[in-house]
């Protein structure tokens, strides 16, 4: 399920509240196919250990932003793939396939989605997400307006 922006947002925006007076400040967010799952990194600025990430850890994976993994996540056009090695716990390497998805850069306030020639740019992500509800809201509005309209046929 690829995400829409409505959701990137929503996301975005829960994980900013759940950080609330934790010392964890990710630069970027992709979400990817990940060996044909759906995961979320966060790359932050320094090492997270799982104690300081606590029940952060229902919005994805936080490693930092000089990992492998990071930098080529970072580098490549959203949409695109690449296979990735790891060495698993017993020192046996593991190839991994990667899908880039979407990706938020928080340094640039810009997301982009892949399929979407847009770069969504965004100055608060709180009044984006609000404006992005409106704007679905206004929508559907407009939508029920129009059904209404084409029930009825209009009288020459």
């Amino acid at each position: 399920m690829t995400e829409d922006l409505l959701n990137i947002v929503t996301d975005i925006d829960k994980c900013s509240k759940a950080r609330k007076g934790s010392y964890i400040y990710p630069i970027a967010r992709v979400h990817c196919n990940y060996d044909g799952e759906q995961k979320s990194f966060w790359f932050t600025n320094r090492s997270v250990t799982p104690r300081e990430i606590g029940s952060l850890k229902n919005f994805g994976t936080f490693v930092h932003k000089y990992s492998d993994v990071a930098i080529r996540m970072m580098k490549i056009n959203v949409g695109s793939s690449f296979d990735y090695s790891t060495k698993n716990y017993i020192k046996r390497m593991v190839d991994h396939e990667v899908v880039v998805e979407n990706r938020t850069d928080f340094n640039n306030q810009t997301i982009e989605i892949a399929g979407d020639s847009l770069v969504y740019q965004y100055r608060s992500i709180s009044t984006f997400l609000s404006a992005l509800r409106q704007n679905k809201e206004d929508i559907a509005d407009t939508k029920e307006n129009i059904a209404q309209l084409l029930k009825f046929p209009t009288c020459k």
